[in-house]
């Protein structure tokens, strides 16, 4: 519930915006434009809406006029973009297209959205605030010491994102490298754990040796000790592409073996290509971007479907595409719809759960953190490339019975929003506990091109 009223707010916030902006542009402009194209008596009887008035009455007046034109402006604006308030109270988002049965559902939606984006805005702000103290009231382990007013404004303001980033630089201040010499990297993130957004350091070591009984609080400005989590991860644990001999696509001359992500094209391409990752075909770590100048064949399940033409490795991306054969068949894909997930923000580390299309069938799971600046060490046969911006996925968020979601072989496969249906990423790889993958949006971004789905499929 509490996230349909946020998703509620936030889209009558951005329609109120536009509104303003066209109302504003009228109150402007309009009296202008009807005295240079139109006539003069037009201009009179429309009134006075761009200059403030002399006496309180006439401005009184003019003001009503303003809001006329907002409300008129904004039942419009609904209709347009088919804002149906019962329709968006039900399912926290816009109709699909227009309906004239959703005649009386635009026009309140109008009414509420000529109330202004700054009503909006702090009525969303409140939410907000709230829905974090909601959350802070929930661990009673820090009201025992907190004994100043200061604390009390700390406590309640301070986001667990901001928890970890003073974690990291304490860290950096507090641990040397004579307490713990077999530290090779600290990341901080926020990573959802028994339910609740905490924040996190995550500790990569260069053996196997993992420090016993390590607490690590965060002192703040007004004195708060904040625990923040220590996510230990010794060497033999560091993220590995998933490779398997017997999955469902392959270089015709290689046993290493990947899974098809989905297919793509151009928006006005003809050519139709099939995603995977780049270390499914080349296992050797490189900072590459190339077509190839000699493609080489692909096949699936025995059967040569294409010809690998593109590749991409760098620290954001680990991806290749292979272009489809004009008489390979398409098969239905798994129901994901062709809108991606955008953005990723702490909402969805609380409440997002997945389901990741692997050669075994669907596995389902939960989105435990988003690494947005942090870099992730995978570990490519001994060599190490480090990777920026992935999504961590694991069936709990549970620190200490975390299992991964994907396996050896699954690098490539789609993961998508069990709830939505919209692609949120691909994986490339993981480890015992977790399962990490590109978002698709930045692979769309990249590439310029849209996900396709077979004409029969729309059909």
């Amino acid at each position: 519930m509490e996230e349909l009223i946020k998703a509620i707010l936030i889209q009558l916030f951005i329609l109120s915006l536009i509104s303003e902006r066209i109302t504003n542009f009228i109150k402007l402009n309009l009296q202008t434009l009807i005295e240079r194209y139109g006539s003069k008596s037009l201009s009179d009887r429309l009134g006075n809406l761009r200059n403030r008035e002399s006496t309180e009455d006439k401005e009184k007046q003019r003001e009503r006029g303003i809001l006329n034109w907002a409300i008129v402006v904004s039942i419009l604006m609904a209709n347009a973009v088919s804002a149906d308030l019962f329709y968006l109270m039900t399912d926290g988002k816009l109709q699909p297209q227009w309906e004239f049965s959703s005649m009386l559902g635009y026009c309140l939606t109008g009414l509420f959205i000529s109330l202004g984006s700054k009503f909006w805005h702090d009525l969303l702000d409140i939410v907000l605030y709230t829905s974090n103290l909601k959350r802070k009231l929930a661990d009673t382990t820090q009201f025992q010491q907190i004994d100043r007013i200061e604390q009390v404004d700390e406590f309640v303001n301070l986001f667990p994102s901001q928890v970890a980033q003073m974690a990291l630089v304490q860290w950096k201040e507090q641990i040397s490298s004579d307490e713990l010499s077999n530290v090779m990297r600290v990341n901080s993130a926020v990573r959802r754990i028994d339910g609740q957004l905490k924040p996190c350091l995550y500790v990569y070591l260069k053996d196997e040796r993992i420090p016993q009984n390590f607490n690590f609080n965060v002192l703040t400005k007004a004195g708060l000790n904040q625990p923040v989590h220590i996510i230990w991860i010794p060497r033999s644990a560091f993220p590995k592409p998933h490779l398997k001999s017997g999955d469902s696509v392959k270089l015709r001359s290689s046993l290493a073996n990947g899974t098809l992500c989905c297919f793509l094209k151009k928006p006005n391409g003809k050519s139709v290509f099939a995603l995977t990752c780049r270390h499914v075909f080349n296992p050797i770590p490189s900072n590459i971007q190339r077509f190839l100048e000699n493609p080489k064949p692909v096949t699936s399940n025995g059967s040569k479907i294409g010809e690998w033409t593109y590749e991409q490795m760098d620290e954001q991306f680990d991806m290749a595409l292979v272009k489809m054969n004009e008489t390979s068949t398409i098969d239905p894909v798994p129901p994901f719809s062709k809108s991606v997930h955008q953005t990723f923000s702490d909402s969805d580390i609380r409440n997002m759960n997945v389901n990741v299309i692997t050669k075994n069938g669907f596995k389902t799971g939960k989105l435990i953190a988003i690494h947005r600046n942090t870099s992730i060490p995978f570990d490519y046969n001994g060599d190490i490339h480090d990777f920026v911006g992935l999504l961590e996925f694991s069936q709990t968020d549970a620190t200490e019975s975390g299992r991964t979601i994907t396996e050896r072989g699954d690098s490539g496969s789609m993961v998508f929003d069990s709830d939505t249906k919209k692609p949120i990423g691909m994986i490339i790889g993981g480890n015992e506990t977790s399962s990490f993958a590109i978002p698709l949006v930045d692979i769309l971004e990249q590439l310029k091109t849209e996900i396709f789905f077979s004409p029969q499929i729309n059909a």
